[in-house]
């Protein structure tokens, strides 16, 4: 039975300092490995290159074609689609959230693209060119859409609870008391003939 915990502990680990892992959670471990290194290069990588990367023992992909030879070193065993799904879900999870990452990321290109477009456009008189680079940055930013009020949490008036045992002051009528309730039992435990 492989432990994922056992191979997170020990997966940057040197060799020597491992602890005992059997062949089965080596391998595991240098997929994992291989695939952390992959994602945290290329992080826009999508998880049908990233399972083609994994089903072909390491070796690199780009639309189902090898790069050029010096990359065509397996670094492990090719291994299921099922088994390379549930790789990088771990690895995805060990990476933390690369997604809200990389949506940042795109949100900085994006900007800076459009600041050399405004620029440009500028420079050139192209003011069609400035507008688009504008629409860009706006939807890119959601600075089109209206912003959340934050609620001033101070001004709210404060709940005046007080503390009652009458069940009346709830909606409920006609509540039984204890004394009702114990005799409601004692009817019930003689009509039963049930003892103590």
């Amino acid at each position: 039975m492989v432990t994922y915990d056992k191979i997170k502990r020990n997966l940057f680990v040197a060799k020597g300092q491992q602890e005992n892992l059997t062949p089965q959670e080596q391998e595991m471990s240098r997929r994992w490995a291989a695939l952390f290194v992959l994602l945290m290069r290329n992080p826009l990588l999508s998880n049908a290159q990233l399972t083609a990367f994994i089903t072909n023992g390491g070796i690199i992909t780009n639309a189902g074609q090898l790069y050029e030879d010096e990359f065509k070193v397996k670094i492990f065993e090719p291994v299921s689609e099922a088994t390379a799904y549930r790789d990088i879900r771990e690895v995805q999870s060990l990476v933390g959230e690369m997604r809200r990452v990389t949506k940042d990321y795109l949100r900085h290109i994006i900007y800076e693209t459009s600041m050399e477009m405004i620029q440009k456009g500028r420079e050139n008189g192209d003011y069609e060119i400035v507008s688009s680079a504008m629409n860009h940055i706006i939807k890119a930013f959601k600075l089109d859409k209206d912003e959340l009020e934050i609620t001033d949490w101070e001004a709210l008036p404060q709940p005046s609870f007080e503390p009652s045992g009458d069940m009346k002051l709830l909606g409920l009528a006609n509540v039984p008391t204890i004394a009702e309730y114990e005799q409601q039992r004692q009817k019930l435990k003689q009509k039963l003939s049930i003892a103590n």
